[in-house]
């Protein structure tokens, strides 16, 4: 069932439903019994709310919801009128329908009924927040099975941002691939059995291509060595052109060697063929890991303190980039006003202070008694 972008004169908004689908819904309906049932109380667990779908639900998780996890969008102009969907080893992207109303299509405006409109005029604008990086991920070193490789450890971080422009670009790259070569372990390691040449790898990406999608062969075309720009992305032979060649949207692994510029050695990064970054390392921000919430002084003296660390990967060091000078811990700060506790009476249960209070009470009147 789809639905198919049709332009109707004016009509207000240009979608109707195919052929297809109206025959597929006439079918179905006598068999929706629910439909016939007169609770509506059950509506409030929909939690409606005037919030536009695509705020709810962006571009991204409209192509996840349609086909499956994998599936990213295709941002162009045509977004608002027909949401594409890619994923990797499929060379045509999928159309899905239009995007639902409310999703970002360029700064200042959305989706609203096939069409890119300004937000301006909308009932409650909605909120953005400007792009920024994430916090640097650490990745797990690891071999590809793929001849002449190298063991990597990805460190990524993500451009995140809501309502704008998703271009972080300029401020830093978003990936830093470090050479664990020397200390990849047994288990990160490829079983030597399964280690095949490049050629063997982009083939078997080709046949699964084609099982997608007849419109790709199952004959892979490399550029390993002939086109930097392209080396890293596995392209198959059209089926019906020897001479055309399609890039699949999958990539060959990590620390895969693609180029040689001089004498330096090219690696596949995340689909991209470039040398090694030399990353030096940086602080991150000082955080509190021990605060001074519930502290007391003790009989001792000894006054707790507040600490503070920082890790040195923003970013982080890499192929033989220098290391963050200086400690990544600080407890010099002493935690200001506090009472004091008394060896033991501010960890007494209240059930045993409640006894101690009654026997005190007890105790007095006994001796106001004698008296």
């Amino acid at each position: 069932m789809s639905s198919e972008l049709i332009r109707l004169g004016d009509a207000p908004y240009p979608v109707t439903w195919s052929s297809c689908s109206i025959t597929s819904l006439n079918a179905n309906i006598p068999n929706f019994a629910c439909l016939n049932s007169t609770n509506t109380a059950s509506a409030s667990m929909l939690n409606i709310s005037d919030v536009m779908p695509g705020q709810v639900w962006n571009s991204q998780d409209q192509c996840k919801a349609a086909l499956g996890p994998t599936y990213t969008p295709v941002i162009n102009n045509q977004l608002c009128e027909q949401l594409k969907c890619n994923k990797a080893r499929l060379y045509n992207p999928v159309n899905t329908h239009p995007a639902l109303d409310g999703t970002y299509c360029k700064p200042d405006k959305w989706c609203i009924q096939g069409v890119c409109v300004a937000w301006a005029g909308a009932i409650a604008l909605p909120s953005t927040q400007s792009a920024a990086w994430s916090q640097w991920e650490e990745g797990s070193c690891k071999e590809s099975c793929v001849n002449n490789s190298i063991a990597v450890k990805p460190w990524i971080r993500e451009c995140e941002g809501e309502n704008v422009e998703l271009s972080c670009s300029g401020i830093g790259p978003s990936a830093i691939y470090d050479n664990c070569s020397a200390t990849v372990t047994t288990a990160q390691k490829c079983i030597a059995a399964n280690i095949v040449p490049i050629e063997t790898f982009a083939i078997s990406v080709c046949n699964e291509s084609n099982i997608l999608d007849s419109s790709v062969s199952k004959d892979p075309y490399l550029y390993i060595n002939i086109d930097e720009a392209l080396a890293c992305k596995v392209h198959c032979k059209a089926a019906n052109s020897a001479t055309t060649y399609l890039d699949v949207h999958e990539t060959f692994p990590d620390g895969t060697p693609c180029f040689i510029t001089g004498d330096v050695q090219q690696f596949c990064q995340g689909g991209v063929c470039s040398a090694l970054a030399v990353s030096d390392g940086g602080w991150t921000a000082w955080t509190v890991s021990v605060s001074c919430d519930g502290k007391c002084q003790d009989e001792t003296m000894q006054t707790p303190k507040k600490v503070y660390t920082r890790s040195c990967t923003n970013p982080p060091p890499a192929n033989t980039g220098t290391t963050c000078q200086g400690a990544n811990s600080n407890s010099s700060e002493i935690c200001p006003d506090l009472k004091l506790c008394g060896k033991g009476w501010h960890t007494v249960p209240s059930s045993i202070a409640t006894l101690l209070s009654i026997a005190f009470v007890l105790l007095l009147y006994q001796k106001h008694c004698h008296s």
